[in-house]
């Protein structure tokens, strides 16, 4: 992952499938449930490896808040309102 994730829709491709994302803070993925890298590539190799060993019960309930949050937060429906907003607010 570099300093500066770009690809906002390969995350959130990923998460709603169930994978909890590695990402780093500039990624704009916000949620308690990520797991955060840093600038740091040693630190950022401990971060791994403990995700690494986390606990199937623990991903599972990570994996879950995240979906739920996307399908909240993410889904078309928000992106088509939000756009839909935007254009007969600049409309008028």
């Amino acid at each position: 992952t570099a300093s500066m994730d770009a690809q906002a829709t390969t995350t959130l491709e990923f998460a709603a499938r169930g994978l909890v994302p590695i990402v780093t803070p500039e990624s704009g993925f916000d949620s308690p449930d990520a797991i955060y890298l840093t600038r740091y590539a040693s630190k950022n190799k401990d971060i791994i490896a403990k995700a690494l060993e986390m606990k199937e019960d623990e991903l599972v309930y990570r994996s879950t808040r995240i979906m739920e949050k996307i399908r909240r937060e993410h889904s078309w429906d928000k992106f088509y309102d939000t756009i839909a907003e935007h254009i007969n607010r600049t409309a008028t």
